[in-house]
């Protein structure tokens, strides 16, 4: 079983010169379906759309910074006129001028300048023709229904008399945003909102040895194989010990209505399920590599 997490992060610098400055009036996409199986063991797939009629997948990561196409593009993307100084996760083939993509026959709100790399080889089994950043992401507000399978591309002023769920303020760094909570509970540690993850989450390592330890928590806190967020708790978590930073999962996101309005810098969260879906419950089966302690 394949397990992804933000492996297309990219250094801020990079980001910030792929920013462009698009006006406030441009289109927005219309509502996409998106793959029944994301949240479920999968990420978020889209088809989207450059210079044919021919419908490229892509993933929707809000852990990555840049939009990175693989490399099967290079042959017709022109050389980006300069070259920056690159980190990332792993080395990227190339960096590039961004080509247009649409969705739903309107054009995405991009950066100046994509990266390329063998994805092909990170997704085996699944064709995959790029990933988006944050450099598109970060300019609208979206809203992720994983009972209907939509990606909704929404004006922060259509949020104005409707119910989203729960609001957490969120806040930038290297071009992805936080929020000033996590999946135990625990006050005073923050997390990456992650759709690139298809787990539940990652914790660092002393806060995944507090939430294995067997001890009763205080109230308000969580014990594996449980969790909170917000006050809600949420049931049969997967998450990884072995985290810089802590980060919430599109696992843990399906499990509720999510919308992030990054121009308002607000995730707002309606839970809708406590716990996995029955359907996949034993899609996990083995994730711990060794015998989590609880006692």
């Amino acid at each position: 079983m394949r397990l992804s997490c933000a492996r297309f992060s990219l250094v801020a610098g990079l980001l910030m010169l792929g920013r462009c400055g698009l006006g406030q009036d441009v289109a927005l996409p219309p509502e996409t379906p998106f793959n029944a199986s994301a949240g479920r063991g999968d990420v978020i797939w889209v088809n989207l759309r450059s210079d044919s009629a021919e419908d490229y997948p892509f993933g929707v990561d809000t852990g990555a910074t840049l939009t990175v196409l693989d490399k099967s593009w290079e042959r017709k993307l022109q050389p980006a006129k300069s070259k920056p100084l690159v980190g990332a996760r792993w080395p990227i083939s190339g960096v590039f001028e961004a080509p247009p993509l649409f969705l739903g026959g309107v054009q995405l709100r991009t950066g100046k300048i994509v990266a390329t790399e063998d994805l092909a080889a990170h997704f085996r089994g699944h064709p995959v023709a790029g990933i988006l950043g944050m450099d598109c992401l970060g300019h609208y507000c979206l809203q992720f229904d994983f009972v209907e399978n939509k990606l909704r591309f929404l004006e922060p002023s259509d949020l104005n008399g409707q119910n989203p769920g729960q609001a957490f303020p969120i806040k930038p760094l290297r071009g992805c945003f936080f929020v000033n909570d996590n999946l135990l509970g625990l006050r005073g540690f923050d997390s990456l909102i992650d759709t690139g993850c298809n787990f539940d989450g990652v914790l660092t390592q002393p806060l995944f040895r507090q939430w294995t330890s067997g001890v009763t928590p205080p109230p308000g806190q969580a014990r594996y194989p449980d969790g909170v967020f917000g006050g809600n708790v949420y049931t049969n978590l997967y998450l990884a010990g072995d985290g810089e930073r802590n980060l919430i999962g599109l696992h843990f996101l399906s499990r509720n209505l999510v919308t992030l309005d990054f121009p308002r810098r607000t995730l707002y969260l309606q839970q809708r399920s406590t716990g996995p879906s029955p359907a996949e419950s034993n899609y996990f089966a083995g994730f711990y590599r060794t015998t989590v302690q609880t006692h």
